[in-house]
């Protein structure tokens, strides 16, 4: 059955403009766009269309939802929502020229006079009758700024910066978010899905459709690549069924059969489907990894272990290693973002100002619909997934390889892998079991962990601290080498004391000594692994080729300095590591590391070829920008991540076409071992 229309600015943003207008302030730089002569008539439009939007979520309230106003913490809510309303409305009379000559003063801006007339004659006498003998006005002024904060904190939700909190609890087990801000989530989320269209609502769904085909035909292949290996297992897995590790395993390899089931097909089943089997394969697969069984397996040596348990350690290595090498839904994804932006995004001179629209009309589009962060979570607060701890491996976040490198003597796949913990407690993390597994599968080939975390951050340092660490363990040394970048960092912004800076030498002379100062600035790197010189040198080189020796930069050339410098640093370190994988991986893989990821696919092609893009290659930057942001949080990927990165690949062409015979050369000095003219990069099969 249709539902009715969506206002053009959902509830979540509505509440975010209330909260600007009542900050407003004449000394704030922000407020500029309020005051903006050439924007009266879109802010007035704005302005109308938020008063609009929270009459309808009033309106809902009143007639869907009319027993929740009988609930205290509701109605302070609500009293908190209509003063920050008021207070916005004063506010634009006092510091702007809207309105001004629209309305008189006495007549006021009509939306919002609706939206008090409703308040007053139907929320506000409704609570009166049921409660006569209080009053909302005898509140505490307290309680009320608690709800005006949470009402705030909601940007925070949309923004979706930070939603892993809501999964953590702090060291002392109380939980980061208030109450308050939990039960706004809840009813702000219900009126948004109140008003989703069917084609809406099939839309929405699609994202779903796509992870659950992924899913699908990943378990199809996982199935059909170790059907030997499942067969001689299940030969005598029933004689020991008794046994926690075998046990495990079966339920695991079975739950995979019924992800591989087309009737399960999200589009097909009323039940659970493709994604909750994929699910419940990813959690008894854990489990048979910390059973005592497998930590027998692993300590006995090969001649002691029978063929049985043989197999299965070799079955459940197998798994976790065809869980992270997965290959992921490439074409269906690009297909989606395509169908999303037709007609709207623009073919341009460039492919960075093609990428730009496409992602402009993306994010415009996608504002057409309920929040995706808020629904995901509203989801969890429905099915309290909340009490399970951060755990992005098992919450539908499942690693797939993104694009191989090959050369004559090499290949190395570049992989989605959000960060592979369990997180309870804000300073208490513990390592996937699986991920261990996934290591230990590799023999003697080798993982290089590109960590894109903030160690310097509280919120993230345990989850650093954990990975490097990780790289230290006897059995992971050889094979999971770690490097920690800072990713957001006041260095990395170029911001508070490093926004002015004088010369080009005294910006390079930072870049070196943050580099080398360790994790002091947000890096880490295994001893040995880089000296003053290998920074000095690389410093010197992109000083040179990329800027011209310039003494001075603006802070816009400073930004693609840091990124071209990283993209050689870590040439640098993979010409003398040789891994056979690398991640590039923040907490999710969402932004930050889909972000690294697509712009070191974009350095790496334009230092290996001269070929001009192909449709191919522009359907790999679709996947690798947008693709992990779509499928996993319902959005596109955060904007300034994108632009940075668009940003620094824009100004490496520039570069690449003004002396590529220059570079390449000078490339070949400090990367020796690094055959540039023969990589390939390639999608994966």
């Amino acid at each position: 059955m249709a539902k009715k229309k969506r206002g053009r600015i959902t509830v979540l943003e509505a509440v975010d403009n209330l909260s600007h207008l009542a900050d407003l302030n004449v000394e704030k730089k922000e407020a500029t766009e309020w005051m903006d002569p050439s924007k009266i008539q879109e802010n007035q439009d704005t302005i109308r269309e938020t008063f609009k939007i929270l009459t309808a979520y009033l309106q809902h309230l009143y007639q869907k939802q009319r027993e929740d106003l009988g609930n205290p913490q509701t109605q302070k809510g609500i009293q908190a929502m209509m003063q920050l309303a008021g207070e916005a409305v004063d506010k634009v009379g006092k510091y702007t020229k809207l309105f001004k000559g629209v309305h008189t003063a006495e007549e006021g801006i009509p939306e919002y006079k609706q939206l008090q007339h409703f308040y007053l004659s139907k929320v506000f006498s409704k609570v009166k009758q049921e409660k006569p003998q209080e009053s909302w006005e005898q509140e505490g002024s307290e309680s009320l700024d608690e709800e005006r904060q949470a009402l705030k904190d909601l940007e925070a939700v949309q923004q979706d910066d930070e939603y892993e909190l809501f999964f953590i609890a702090k060291e002392d087990g109380t939980p980061f978010f208030a109450p308050q801000l939990l039960r706004h989530i809840r009813m702000v989320g219900n009126f948004d899905e109140s008003l989703i269209s069917r084609d809406q609502e099939d839309l929405l769904r699609r994202m779903d459709v796509i992870l659950d085909r992924d899913l699908h035909i990943s378990a199809q292949e996982v199935l059909e690549e170790g059907a030997d290996l499942i067969q001689r297992f299940y030969k005598e897995a029933l004689q020991h069924r008794d046994q926690e590790g075998p046990a495990a395993l079966c339920k695991a390899v079975m739950a995979l059969m019924l992800a591989a089931n087309p009737k399960n097909l999200l589009h097909n089943s009323q039940g659970k489907s493709t994604l909750d089997y994929f699910v419940d394969f990813e959690n008894y697969l854990r489990q048979a990894l910390q059973a005592g069984d497998y930590t027998q397996w692993r300590s006995l040596s090969a001649e002691s272990l029978t063929p049985f348990k043989t197999l299965c350690l070799k079955l459940a290595h197998f798994l976790c290693n065809a869980l992270f090498l997965r290959s992921g839904a490439r074409h269906e994804v690009m297909t989606f973002i395509r169908d999303v932006v037709e007609n709207k995004a623009v073919e341009l001179p460039t492919l960075w100002g093609t990428l730009s629209s496409t992602e402009n009309a993306l994010r415009s589009e996608l504002r057409n619909y309920p929040n995706g962060p808020l629904m995901k979570i509203l989801q969890v607060f429905r099915y309290q997934e909340e009490k399970k701890g951060f755990d992005p491996l098992i919450q539908q976040n499942p690693p797939s390889q993104i694009f191989n490198i090959t050369s004559e003597t090499a290949h190395t796949s570049v992989v989605h892998l959000p960060c592979p913990v369990h997180q309870d407690y804000i300073d208490r993390v513990t390592i996937a079991p699986e991920f261990k597994g996934y290591l230990r599968s590799l023999g003697n080939r080798k993982h290089l962990y590109i960590n894109l975390q903030d160690r310097t951050s509280w919120k993230e340092h345990a989850r650093c601290a954990a990975i490097e660490d990780l790289s230290k363990e006897s059995d992971f040394g050889e094979v999971l080498r770690v490097i920690t970048l800072a990713k957001n960092t006041d260095f990395y912004h170029q911001i508070h004391d490093y926004a002015e800076v004088a010369t080009a030498k005294e910006f390079c002379q930072q870049c070196e000594i943050q580099v080398l100062s360790g994790t002091d600035c947000g890096f880490y790197f295994p001893t040995g692994m880089i000296t003053p010189k290998i920074i000095e040198d690389l410093v010197k080189f992109v000083h040179h080729q990329f800027f011209h020796e310039k003494q001075t930069l603006s802070r816009k050339e400073r930004l693609n300095f840091i990124e071209i410098f990283y993209f050689f640093l870590l040439l640098r370190i993979i010409d003398v590591e040789k891994p056979d994988v690398i991640s590039f991986s923040c907490k999710d893989g969402v932004d930050t590391g889909a972000g690294m990821a697509a712009a070191f696919y974009g350095f790496t092609r334009m230092l290996s070829t001269i070929k001009p893009w192909t449709e191919e290659d522009k359907n790999l930057f679709l996947f690798a920008f947008f693709g992990p942001a779509l499928l996993i949080r319902h959005r596109s990927i955060a904007p300034l991540v994108f632009q940075r990165a668009l940003s620094s690949l824009d100004h490496f062409e520039t570069a690449m076409k003004e002396d590529r015979h220059s570079i390449l050369q000078a490339c070949a000095n400090l990367l020796p071992e690094l055959p540039l003219a023969q990589i390939k990069i390639t999608e994966v099969a």
